[in-house]
């Protein structure tokens, strides 16, 4: 008996017909069974999620007022921040291409971390403009696509993430935090390059957890080279997937890029920044800790349906009520957004994707998004300069809702096509 998302029920997919109860030692998720090995498998991805994102913490708030300190004009930051989500969109592709056609994700996993390492030591050391955005180009094409990897080989140990992804993916949001504490700590001390050096040794530290995961075995379905869901790569599900997807993050491209100018128009100060993603950071805890229960309760397209309409009101709120009330309480509205948004839509993937080629799957995920991104910041820029502050969220609005609907087509859809029986 499967769910409306073509997710297996609990009672058919999850535990076999007079199956005992497993105890705290022993659960079974679908073909794989996991004991205490597993669950020490579980640990360490939790502790990369910490690492990296706390890595990524201590140095990417300041980067664009390091390149400043360092002698950039304005122009030049812009076009070296600018860059670098095109690398974003290449980089995750490219490794997990790499990592699917050569078969050692652990191995790839470890030389992204040590790539980034060495390239935020030597970043430090730059004083030349072309030479600072060479290296800053290979810190992206380095870091960027540790995400997609990490996310795979989570996926793969849980088999349809069943359940724990959100509760492994909330120790990202911990260590972005801690991240953001440690670097206030070094900056009452060291200068600001220090920040790099910090960053660094974080993530060779990481290397160190990475290597010793293990490499999950491929379930029976995995072989036959089948998704456990029905779609690939190339289905027209996936495409139209991606494609609400991509809507939504040019929806969201405003929060990552323009919220902060939002802030500054409306009467903030920069202390008000800060206060406000503190918000935002505290409400992920826990939204990414049920995000699998949520997600197992209603399915995944109607949870990103949900996602995307809370997007629309998050957005429409901010136009229609200017101020700071209205930025600080809109915060509230970040976890259930963008936590069970990503918790879905990697259960989705999961679904989806046969594992030998999941990370290639999660890394076109990702492209879509660098994309969006791209899209959504030159659309901002320009309503912001012709049309006017407000215009930002309001269009933000009207995408989210055009993505939330979208999801709810796309759930109709896969149920004809399951009436049909062309969708298992």
């Amino acid at each position: 008996m499967n769910h409306e998302d073509g997710r297996p029920s609990t009672r058919s997919g999850m535990l076999k017909s007079g199956s005992p109860k497993p105890s705290k030692q022993f659960r079974r998720y679908d073909n794989m069974t996991v004991g205490n090995g597993a669950g020490a498998e579980k640990r360490r991805l939790s502790q990369l999620y910490f690492l990296y994102y706390a890595a990524v913490g201590i140095y990417m708030p300041y980067l664009a007022l390091y390149l400043q300190q360092s002698g950039m004009n304005g122009v030049a930051i812009g076009s070296t921040m600018g860059l670098l989500p095109v690398i974003g969109v290449i980089s995750p592709l490219f490794w997990g291409w790499l990592s699917d056609r050569w078969g050692k994700t652990v191995a790839v996993m470890a030389i992204l971390l040590g790539g980034a390492a060495f390239s935020l030591i030597l970043f430090m050391s730059m004083r030349q403009l072309l030479l600072t955005v060479a290296v800053l180009v290979l810190i992206t094409l380095f870091i960027n696509a540790y995400p997609s990897l990490l996310d795979g080989m989570t996926l793969s140990y849980l088999q349809t993430a069943s359940g724990q992804y959100g509760r492994l993916r909330v120790w990202g949001s911990v260590g972005y935090g801690v991240g953001g504490m440690i670097a206030t700590a070094v900056l009452w001390r060291l200068p600001m390059g220090s920040l790099f050096l910090t960053a660094a040794l974080i993530l060779l530290l990481g290397i160190a957890v990475t290597l010793r995961l293990k490499t999950a075995s491929p379930s029976s379905a995995d072989r036959t080279g089948r998704a456990q869901g029905p779609r690939g790569l190339g289905s027209a599900p996936f495409v139209l997937f991606l494609l609400m997807a991509f809507l939504l993050q040019v929806a969201n491209s405003f929060y990552g890029s323009f919220f902060g100018i939002y802030i500054h128009d409306v009467g903030g100060t920069q202390s008000a920044i800060g206060i406000a993603n503190v918000i935002s950071s505290v409400c992920e805890l826990p939204f990414f800790y049920y995000a699998s229960t949520v997600v197992a309760r209603f399915g995944a397209l109607r949870t990103l349906s949900a996602a995307g309409l809370l997007y629309a009101l998050r957005w429409g709120l901010l136009g229609a009520f200017p101020g700071m009330a209205t930025a600080y309480s809109t915060q509230l509205l970040h976890g259930c957004t963008f936590c069970l948004y990503f918790a879905a839509a990697m259960d989705y993937i999961a679904r989806s994707i046969p594992e030998r080629s999941r990370t290639t799957g999660i890394a076109v995920f990702t492209a879509v998004i660098a994309l969006a991104g791209i899209l959504g910041n030159v659309m901002n820029g320009f309503l912001y300069d012709y049309q006017g502050l407000l215009s930002m969220p309001y269009a933000s609005s009207l995408f989210a809702v055009l993505a939330g609907s979208g999801f709810i087509g796309l759930e109709r859809h896969e149920a004809r096509l399951r009436a049909r029986g062309s969708l298992s």
